[in-house]
Formats: structure tokens, sequence, C-alpha cells
């Protein structure tokens, strides 16, 4: 089971925040855990989480791309949810900047991103997501105290962005973009790529100097 040692001013937030469920343990993924069974729905999303866990987070993971996170029964090795996360930056408006009494005169602050979450649809409305986002949260905070961090952050995919806002996330002012290609198919049969800049996902964030 992976815990948070620390002996940082965050102590106390970290007891309350790492709560796991009694049946639940929170590792971190290793070739130990099988990740064959896992389903998170059904939509093109779900898809690509469930190709995400079962084929590419280990790789990504021993190349120092992110690190995932896994919730299993105690005394089990079947995933039942993951948490990747790796660190990434927040550009913050003027105007965020001020309400939130931040006067450094950088745009750019450190965060860390949470890459991908989901839980086997066969585990949903047991609190497992919720107490991977504090055990994230104890990490972050850990983070914050040695490397510097002041964000969780998160691009979410719309259907799933009201369980962040109900954890204390606000949505970010400053949207980055996502380029996306479409091929059309013309009456004379050939093709035309058309190159669309669109937003597919919801910009999060959490400030960790303004704990929920």
């Amino acid at each position: 089971m992976v815990t948070v040692d620390t002996n940082t001013n965050n102590e106390d937030h970290l007891t309350n925040l790492i709560k796991e469920i009694d049946w639940l343990e929170i590792q971190k993924l290793d070739d130990s855990h099988d990740t064959s069974k896992f389903c998170c729905g059904e939509t093109k999303n779900h898809e690509d989480l469930d190709a995400f866990i079962k084929e590419d987070a280990l790789t990504q993971q021993k190349q120092n791309i992110n690190v995932t996170y896994v919730a299993v029964a105690k005394d089990t090795s079947e995933v039942i949810g993951f948490v990747t996360i790796l660190n990434d930056r927040l550009r913050v408006s003027n105007a965020e900047k001020e309400d939130m009494k931040i006067t450094a005169k950088y745009s750019d602050f450190p965060a860390t991103k949470i890459g991908r979450l989901a839980v086997n649809k066969k585990h949903v409305n047991k609190k497992v997501a919720t107490n991977m986002l504090r055990f994230v949260m104890g990490l972050a905070l850990e983070s914050a105290d040695k490397i510097g961090c002041r964000f969780l952050i998160v691009d979410s995919y719309p259907e799933s962005s009201d369980f962040y806002i109900q954890k204390g996330y606000l949505k970010n002012q400053v949207q980055d973009q996502t380029r996306t290609k479409f091929i059309k198919q013309k009456p004379d049969g050939s093709k035309d790529i058309i190159d669309k800049t669109q937003r597919e996902t919801i910009s999060l964030r959490y400030d960790l100097l303004n704990l929920k």
C-alpha cells in the first residue's frame, strides 16, 4: 500500500485527506497488477481510458513520462480504479491572480496534473474516485513543500467535470486549445483535410493554498 511519509507543515492536511476505504488500497502500478478486466464504460472516451491502463500506462511510467496509481481491493491484484499524474504548469490570467492574491509577476505556475482518472463501472458510487483524488492531493501537497507546486489541474471530459467541481475545482479562464484534423470526402472521391481548433476537454484547477 502506498502512503505518504511527511513531517511538513501539511501533515495535518495529509492525515485528513488520505483516508482509504477499509477494503481499498492505493498502490503504484507494477507488473503484478491485473488490468485485463478493467472496463469503465462504453463510450469512446471510456474505451480510450481502458486501453491506456491495459496497454500504455506501465510503459509510460517506466519512461518517466507519468506515474499511475491503482486502486485494488485488499489482498487482490485486480485494478478497480486508476489515476495517472505528471508534472505540468498552469497559465493564470491577471484577473485570476488578483482573485487568488498572487503577487508574483509570472503567468505560468507549477502544477500537478491528473492525466487520467477512471473507475471500473462495477465499482462506481463506492467513493473509489474520491479516495484516489484525495490521495493525489496528498502527493501534491508533499510536492508543494519539497519542490514547489501551487495547483492540482485536470483536463476533464465534459461529462466528468461536475465531479471535480463538486470537489472544489474551478474552471480556468485560460483554456488551452486542441487542434483536430477532420477528413472530408468530396463528391469526386478526393479528400480534404480540414484543420480545426476545438476544445474537447474542460481545464480545471484546485488551489492547494485554499484547501476545502
